[in-house]
């Protein structure tokens, strides 16, 4: 399975259903993750908005580019929580 498919799988699974992203359509949703995943695999920044499939909350995933060789994931947790990462671009 290719990088590109692992991110896809894993940012639909973590939203679990498209009916969670607020104002998009199934395919739009599906389109915005398929974007997103695609940037995820080159560290293109841009940002994803979701709807936390256990408390509701309007949430923020965002890819910030390239830092110290470095991608910068931010990916925004229940109760104002935030999950960084420094991922290596061996790894996504």
């Amino acid at each position: 399975m290719s990088n590109l498919y692992k991110c896809i799988l894993l940012l639909m699974i973590s939203t679990i259903t498209y009916g969670n992203t607020l104002k998009f359509s199934e395919k739009e949703f599906v389109k915005n993750v398929k974007v997103f995943a695609q940037n995820l695999t080159e560290c293109k920044e841009t940002n994803l908005e979701f709807k936390h499939p256990f408390t509701q909350e309007l949430l923020e995933r965002k890819i910030g580019g390239m830092q110290n060789g470095k991608c910068l994931y931010i990916e925004n947790m229940p109760g104002g929580g935030q999950m960084t990462c420094n991922l290596s671009l061996i790894h996504i």
